[in-house]
This record gives structure tokens, C-alpha cells and sequence, in this order.
């Protein structure tokens, strides 16, 4: 994560036992960024994929 991000894809995550945050240190990182005032989306995998099926679709209805 770096102040240049504006997407984060987040996959499914299984905490340890041990861990007491129920996210990633990057999608930690992410939301602290976002308190901040950074323009940061946080998408969950199934959503990106589903994002990018609809920009192919579009892309390929423009070229036929």
C-alpha cells in the first residue's frame, strides 16, 4: 500500500487465532488511508472481477 493505491482488491481472508483485527495489514492500511482523506476504493474480489467482466463486454460490443 502506497499513497499512489486507489483500489484495493481483497480476497477472502481467514484470521489466525491470535490476530485481534478482522483485516488484512493492507486493508488496515487501506481504511487509515482513507480516515486520511486518500480517494481509495476497497473492493471485495467478486466485485472486481465483476467490474472488469462488464468493461470486456463493453469493450467488445464497441468493436462489433
Amino acid at each position: 500500500m502506497t499513497k499512489q493505491t486507489d483500489i484495493l482488491v481483497c480476497g477472502h481472508y481467514t484470521k489466525s487465532l491470535f490476530e485481534h483485527s478482522t483485516y488484512t495489514n493492507k486493508e488496515q492500511t487501506a481504511r487509515e488511508l482513507i480516515e486520511q482523506g486518500q480517494d481509495l476504493l476497497i473492493l471485495s474480489e467478486a466485485a472486481f472481477y465483476a467490474v472488469a467482466i462488464e468493461q470486456l463486454q463493453q469493450i467488445k460490443n464497441n468493436l462489433e
